[in-house]
């Protein structure tokens, strides 16, 4: 599942700014592994949408730089500038959906298997292992700060000339909680070695057919952009 997403990131990201068509058409595979795994659709929408702020604002540059019209739609002259500013919109969308999909398809220890079987490092599939499996702790810490500062001042929020020793206060106590839990893995036997419960899952057929076949059909895509060929098709007509 990992080498499939990492495929159709790259041939997105492979995409020339022009290619609106063929970038379109790479939505196949968000829907086809929604239908194939049965992923909700909405809150898949909902969570590739929040980092929809973030593409817009790395891509509206572009479309005050690219002056140069590409077509016209009435009156409105469409511009390279404002294709190549969709296009980036286009490949983010597409890039977090699959990433999303990544994550509910697959558990977070059966990707560490896969790393391992890949040939990452022990020590950086360890420190990848213990931030995703502690991020929460992290968290609980910052809440509780963030409950004990709002109990303790008028306003509420955290002030902006608060900010810095809040983050110091917060970088204290994670050493100090960082160290306990460390305590504890070693009073329960931790030597060092990650094993995920994944570990054990042998690579079968089935993975072998379904990686090599979505990976040929986003190699398709790409290469001879059927989004394209139809709409250029469906616009000149059949003759």
């Amino acid at each position: 599942m990992l080498a499939v997403t990492l495929v159709f990131v790259t041939a997105v990201a492979s995409f020339p700014p022009s290619h609106l068509g063929g970038l379109a058409g790479m939505a196949f595979y968000p829907a086809f592994m929604v239908a194939l795994g049965g992923i909700p659709l909405g809150p898949l929408l909902r969570r590739s949408a929040r980092a929809l702020p973030f593409a817009l604002a790395a891509a509206l540059g572009s479309a005050f730089f690219g002056r140069t019209p590409v077509f016209a739609l009435g009156p409105f002259t469409v511009t390279a500038g404002m294709v190549a500013c969709v296009s980036l919109v286009l490949k983010a969308l597409l890039s977090v959906s699959a990433v999303l999909i990544l994550s509910a398809a697959a558990s977070f220890e059966g990707l560490c298997a896969f790393l391992a079987g890949a040939g990452m490092p022990r020590a950086a599939r360890l420190q990848l292992a213990l931030t995703h499996r502690y991020m929460a702790v992290l968290t609980e810490e910052s809440a509780a700060m963030t409950t004990a500062y709002a109990l303790r001042s008028r306003s509420g929020g955290i002030k902006l000339r608060h900010g810095g020793s809040f983050l110091g206060q917060l970088l204290l106590r994670s050493f100090d909680r960082a160290g306990r839990v460390y305590g504890a893995m070693l009073l329960r036997g931790f030597d060092g070695t990650f094993r995920a419960g994944g570990e054990g899952k042998k690579w079968t057929a089935g993975d072998t057919a379904f990686t090599l076949g979505v990976s040929l059909a986003v190699a398709a895509f790409r290469v001879f952009e059927p989004a394209s060929l139809l709409g250029k098709f469906l616009a000149g007509g059949p003759g």
